[in-house]
């Protein structure tokens, strides 16, 4: 079975994303909208990071803390 693009990883604490290898943000360090900007504009710099896989990022931050934003 294979893992999704991103996902929330409660025992490790951090968001998994799976590109060319596996990448971890910790959830203490995306907890609210500017950090969570500032990650999505990082790993939009990465050469493997599509913009399906930013916004899966950007999902999932908003959802480990509870927060909204319109379209997510």
């Amino acid at each position: 079975m294979r893992k999704p693009r991103v996902y929330i990883d409660h025992k490790y604490k951090c968001i998994t994303i799976n590109g060319p290898y596996e990448y971890n943000v910790k959830l203490d360090r995306c907890r609210d909208y500017p950090s969570i900007l500032g990650w999505a504009a990082h790993l939009s710099g990465k050469r493997w990071a599509d913009a399906d896989m930013v916004n899966a990022f950007i999902g999932a931050a908003l959802k480990a803390h509870g927060l909204r934003h319109p379209g997510f």
